[in-house]
């Protein structure tokens, strides 16, 4: 998923879905249950995703990424290292410079209910993010000192002064599976002009 999120963010999306095959959710490092350890670029951190997804799935795989993680998703589909047969690609970091910073450093800050909901219905205005226990789970796992720090050394790592220190359009462009992009036009994180060209 996206910074600051974790595997939690796809149960309401799969939920209702009867799938035949398993699915394995991975969390990004400094996020959720991942370590908290940040790899030194993004190719490092690709490569422990992908070696994550070899120890854990046999076989060919369909990769979906929100954000940060369809970035991830992208390169390793490019490089070649896990069968990959298909993408869904929703709102994908690393198509250009431009990006909501304050929505990054809003979320870094936030620790309370009350001061996380503002952010969070940044990136959807349905209903959903408002209730209480949804925001209280988002807000207890925000006390969590070891994860927050996590979290910023991701920011100051991939998204230094504020600007994505990664790019995917030129795998984008090497890639041979299927692939999906799935974007709102008004996404209030990354913007809509940056899917131009794809």
């Amino acid at each position: 998923d996206g910074f600051s999120a974790d595997f939690n963010n796809w149960r309401g999306m799969l939920a209702g879905a009867r799938l035949d095959n398993p699915i394995l959710a991975l969390d990004l490092p400094g996020h959720g249950r991942s370590p908290r350890d940040i790899p030194a670029g993004f190719d490092e951190l690709v490569g422990q995703v992908e070696a994550a997804i070899v120890a854990e799935a046999k076989g060919p795989a369909i990769l979906a990424g929100h954000s940060f993680g369809a970035a991830v998703a992208t390169r390793m589909a490019s490089r070649g290292v896990v069968d990959v047969r298909a993408l869904a690609l929703f709102a994908p970091g690393g198509l250009g410079p431009q990006m909501n910073t304050a929505f990054v450093e809003g979320m870094l800050r936030a620790r309370e209910a009350a001061s996380l909901k503002p952010w969070l219905l940044e990136l959807d205005a349905d209903p959903w993010v408002s209730s209480e226990t949804f925001l209280r789970v988002a807000a207890e796992s925000r006390q969590d000192a070891g994860l927050m720090e996590g979290q910023r050394n991701f920011v100051a790592r991939f998204f230094p002064d504020g600007t994505p220190s990664f790019s995917i359009r030129a795998d984008l462009a090497r890639l041979a599976a299927p692939t999906r992009v799935i974007f709102g036009r008004g996404d209030r994180i990354i913007p809509f002009s940056l899917t131009r060209n794809l």
